[in-house]
């Protein structure tokens, strides 16, 4: 299973629930869409996306001050394109605006699952 590393509180978002779209410069690459990947909690904290969360009422718990660890899966779905409607992959929609969306790309997540136990690890960048 591949994983992808991300900076808490982004980490804990997707595991929430409350973030379906991974943003990156570079879109998924074809074997990751469809395919489930493991979403590791980095070692880095960042305060502006705690406030940027804030700004939009979520509350950001102790859990999401986990790091080093995988803390859930999710599966690819498609991605979106900054700077057009494009939209790929089973259940894609081009036209759904989604405040966590900020580009270049946006990695389409479904079938979230948080673990029960974290499982400590060290990260990469890129898929891993």
């Amino acid at each position: 299973m591949k994983a992808i590393t991300l900076w808490q509180p982004w980490a804990w978002s997707i595991v929430a629930g409350k973030k379906t779209v991974e943003n990156r410069p570079w879109p998924p690459p074809r074997a990751a869409i469809g395919s489930v990947i493991a979403i590791h909690a980095g070692k880095t904290y960042d305060k502006a996306g705690e406030a940027f969360l804030r700004d939009l009422g979520l509350v950001v718990p102790a859990a999401a001050h986990t790091h080093g660890a995988i803390v859930g899966t999710v599966v690819v779905t498609g991605y979106l394109e900054k700077g057009s409607l494009f939209a790929s992959g089973p259940g894609a929609d081009p036209t759904h605006l989604d405040p966590m969306f900020f580009g270049p790309y946006g990695w389409k997540l479904a079938g979230i699952r948080s673990l029960p136990t974290v499982v400590p690890c060290k990260g990469a960048l890129g898929l891993w």
